[in-house]
């Protein structure tokens, strides 16, 4: 059985800057994609990035049409979970964006979160995506239509954890959670990438102008690893063996490679099926391990 590989790991806490060797501001990934998260394309502007022991604060992003992104200076292959946690401080418009996107932008999944009740139909924590292998995307060049609400009532203050597991059959599995549980989730298909990841802030024709501030406080990529032991499964009691799941919980996420039933033991963990052609309702369970 394969064993865990850590591909990304920044623990925005402890930094004091960006770490460089991990981390490029606006680079050409960045800039291939970004400019699309609005209708019409935005402009790119410099994001300003400060730390603290919350994490790594993410401003910059002030009036109508603009981006600001860091993107992974290295690329990920499926399957792999991708995870982040964030909370807003101040919100106009869209003060967060983590995303998934292929080299050229032709491959991208993301969440977005505009805090601001007042922003009218763009309030929400949103899933979005994005693949050129999809007919009637291929001559429209932007995207912002297809997007899914994940959470109708998001708020400044708080924490969010954004966990995308991604399959090598193309499929991204996309769950929110707030203090250990689900509040939001759903599928994709998006592509096998390979991808690289982006931190952003994003606005196009907000309804009150102003400043966006986000807390990021560490993003995590990580490979396959061995399935851990067991299950019993809270939603779905019957159901006693999954097959190709993730695990996710208590701030780590880990793809699962086989099927195992699970012993209870009291730690909670979130999984998520990789296989596409599973119903929703098994898509998602919650495990006591």
């Amino acid at each position: 059985m394969p064993s865990s590989v850590n591909r990304l790991y920044d623990n925005f806490t402890r930094d004091v800057s960006l770490n460089t060797t991990i981390w490029e501001v606006n680079g050409p990934v960045a800039r291939a994609t970004i400019p699309r998260w609005s209708i019409p394309p935005a402009s790119v502007v410099s994001p300003h990035l400060t730390f603290s022991p919350n994490g790594m604060e993410f401003s910059g992003v002030n009036t109508s049409f603009e981006v600001a992104a860091v993107q992974s200076v290295g690329s990920f292959s499926p399957p792999f979970v991708a995870e982040a946690t964030v909370s807003g401080m101040v919100s106009n418009g869209t003060l967060f964006v983590f995303a998934m996107a292929s080299a050229d932008g032709g491959q991208e999944v993301l969440f977005s979160g505009c805090l601001n009740p007042a922003d009218g139909a763009k309030y929400g924590l949103w899933e979005n995506h994005y693949a050129l292998s999809i007919p009637s995307l291929v001559d429209y060049p932007f995207w912002s239509l297809f997007g899914e609400k994940l959470v109708s009532n998001p708020s400044v203050g708080t924490p969010y954890n954004l966990n995308m597991a991604f399959g090598a059959n193309g499929q991204a599995n996309l769950t929110v959670m707030n203090q250990g549980k689900v509040i939001g989730d759903t599928s994709v298909n998006v592509g096998t990438g390979p991808f690289y990841l982006l931190l952003g802030q994003e606005e196009g024709l907000p309804s009150t102008v102003g400043s966006n501030e986000a807390v990021w406080g560490s993003v995590s990529v990580v490979g396959q690893v061995p399935l851990v032991s067991t299950a019993s499964v809270s939603r779905e009691p019957s159901a006693t063996t999954v097959a190709g799941f993730t695990t996710s919980g208590m701030g780590a996420s880990v793809p699962a490679t086989a099927s195992e039933s699970l012993p209870n033991q009291g730690r909670v963990f979130s999984c998520t099926s990789l296989w596409p052609q599973q119903p929703a309702r098994y898509r998602d369970y919650w495990f006591k391990v």
